[in-house]
């Protein structure tokens, strides 16, 4: 089986500021992977160019073989939470980002969307803005869950959360990996 992820020699600026320098390596299909860095460091800035929201300034990136900027093929098959989605429209109540992630993820997994929300107890009549830091976040984490996109990408994704919730998280992905063997990275 080919590479989830290969990075060559990717390089991205802001201006004149290098955020990436050089970066390659190679992920293998089917695994969790976890980024570490300090603040700064570039991982977020890493992680949009895989997710195919930044085009990088020069270097290679491919994911499931292909070239994944404007790749309506790849980027379908990716999905990219931070710890809170700025994607998501603030005025939207909560079943209403569900419809809409249905609509744009085909593999999306409703009944397994259904029970991650009372997991979280994330109430589903609620406009997005309402919900709390950590709410907001663990609503992060049923999108990335239930969209069963084959690159999954969480973001720091747990701030904002409490403890048991935190916990909740990760006992869950390591469940649903275990069901559902798929490429994740966890900054």
């Amino acid at each position: 089986m080919s590479a989830a992820v290969e990075v060559e020699n990717l390089r991205l600026r802001y201006g004149t500021t290098p955020a990436l320098d050089g970066v390659s390596f190679t992920l293998a299909p089917n695994r969790i992977y976890g980024l570490l860095g300090r603040n700064g460091s570039g991982k977020t800035s890493l992680l949009s160019v895989l997710a195919a929201y930044r085009r990088s300034t020069s270097g290679s990136v491919r994911v499931f073989g292909e070239p994944v900027f404007e790749n309506e093929r790849v980027v379908e098959r990716i999905a990219l939470v931070s710890s809170e989605p700025q994607t998501l429209s603030q005025d939207l109540k909560v079943n209403a980002v569900l419809r809409e992630a249905r609509l744009l993820r085909p593999g999306w997994d409703e009944a397994y969307a259904r029970r991650l929300l009372e997991l979280f107890e994330i109430p589903e009549r609620k406009t997005v803005h309402a919900l709390s830091r950590g709410k907001k976040s663990a609503l992060g984490i049923v999108l990335g869950l239930a969209s069963r996109a084959q690159l999954t990408i969480f973001d720091e994704t747990y701030l904002g959360m409490d403890a048991p919730s935190r916990q909740a998280f990760y006992d869950e992905l390591l469940q649903d990996f275990a069901e559902e063997p798929r490429t994740f990275i966890l900054s």
